[in-house]
């Protein structure tokens, strides 16, 4: 396969990259927009479930509200607390251990939606009110994994708590967009190690693939030197610019997730 370098990096671009996500989380803030009687809401669990599997975890850091949301209480958090931060970390020993609870939730939900009779496609509010549990963990999830955990710690909600994370490290695994590390190219720099917001050991793997908790942000990508071009963000087996590549999946996203509304298809799946 034929290594692609960037020049000047390819995601310096962050207006545009945040341009993508506030754009879709404006829309998913106030969805309550009319088109033939039906109200648009891009996150359509089929559509995400799709877009995963084509796109690999894309929609993770750049469409999830969640995600988004949380990434803003980071940049508050990195704002007000500066280089003191970076100090507050979870040890890695506890970090390991800590991932394991979002598969706790994967595995109770799962039941919820085979014995519990709720619909995983269906209404999202339903499936959280149906319960006591998971009533409780809405109420954990809002307050404390997206908004004041994530103040402190990066990705704390996608890391530790987001349930659906854990089927979509599943799906991604058949997907044919990846990130791909060239050993033979790498100087081993460790930059796209203290890129990575999940804390993903980038430098120690030959693809980077989401059972390793990677949110395609690409931010690995971003930091290794274009003359060496080690990182390479892999599209069918072509080297393709990430850049263009949001762009590019998040306007087919929208196309497809206003497809949804005015086909209904959410309701014929």
């Amino acid at each position: 396969m034929k290594t692609l370098s960037y020049k000047g990096g390819i995601l310096r671009h962050k207006r545009i990259q945040w341009g993508i996500k506030l754009f879709f989380l404006i829309g998913y803030l106030f969805s309550e927009f009319i088109t033939e009687g039906k109200s648009y809401y891009h996150e359509f669990e089929s559509l995400v479930l799709i877009s995963v599997l084509i796109l690999g975890t894309f929609y993770c850091n750049y469409l999830c509200p969640y995600g988004i949301i949380s990434e803003i209480f980071e940049k508050f958090g990195k704002l007000i607390l500066g280089k003191n931060r970076s100090k507050i970390q979870i040890p890695e020993k506890y970090d390991s251990k800590l991932r394991h609870v979002k598969y706790i939730f994967g595995i109770f939900f799962l039941g919820m939606f085979i014995w519990g009779n709720v619909d995983y496609l269906g209404d999202h509010g339903e499936m959280y009110f149906s319960n006591p549990i998971s009533t409780v963990y809405l109420i954990v999830k809002m307050t404390l994994g997206i908004s004041i955990l994530s103040f402190f710690f990066d990705r704390f909600f996608c890391r530790y708590l987001c349930y659906q994370k854990v089927w979509y490290n599943i799906i991604e695994q058949i997907s044919p967009t990846k990130i791909i590390r060239s050993n033979k190219s790498c100087t081993s720099c460790n930059l796209c190690n203290k890129s990575c917001p999940m804390n993903v050991p980038v430098s120690q793997l030959a693809t980077i693939r989401a059972k390793k908790d990677c949110i395609s942000c690409y931010d690995c990508v971003k930091v290794c030197p274009p003359k060496f071009g080690a990182m390479n963000l892999v599209f069918f087996r072509k080297a393709v610019n990430p850049l263009k590549f949001i762009i590019w999946s998040s306007v087919v996203y929208f196309i497809l997730s206003w497809a949804w509304v005015i086909f209904g298809i959410e309701n014929l799946i």
